[in-house]
C-alpha cells in the first residue's frame, strides 16, 4: 500500500515498525473510513452501491486500482522474494 502513504508515513514506519491505530490508517490514506460500528457502516456503504450502476463501479474500480496491480505484476516476485529472505533472516526471527 505504499502508493497511498506519504513518504513521511512510510519512512516513519517502515523503519519503526511501529503499530498504528484507526485514525493514523485514515490520516494516511490507507482507509477511508473507520466506524464505532462497523457493520453497520458496510450496510449503510452496501445500500449506496446497490443504487449504483454496475458497470461504473467495474470500471471505476478499474482506474481506481490500475497503477497499483501494474506495481505487483512488474514487482510482485521480487518482493514476495525480498519479503521472504528478510523476514526469514536471524535478525528478523530475533526480533
Amino acid at each position: 500500500m505504499l502508493p497511498r502513504l506519504s513518504p513521511r508515513a512510510a519512512s516513519r514506519y517502515f523503519l519503526t515498525g511501529e503499530r498504528f491505530g484507526p485514525e493514523e490508517a485514515l490520516a494516511y490514506g490507507l482507509v477511508t473510513i473507520t466506524a464505532d460500528d462497523p457493520s453497520g457502516t458496510v450496510a449503510e456503504l452496501l445500500a449506496e452501491f446497490r443504487e449504483c450502476s454496475p458497470q461504473g463501479l467495474a470500471e471505476s474500480k478499474q482506474l481506481l486500482t490500475r497503477q497499483i496491480l501494474e506495481d505487483f505484476e512488474r514487482h510482485g516476485a521480487d518482493l514476495a522474494a525480498q519479503s521472504a529472505r528478510l523476514f526469514g533472516s536471524v535478525d528478523a526471527v530475533r526480533g
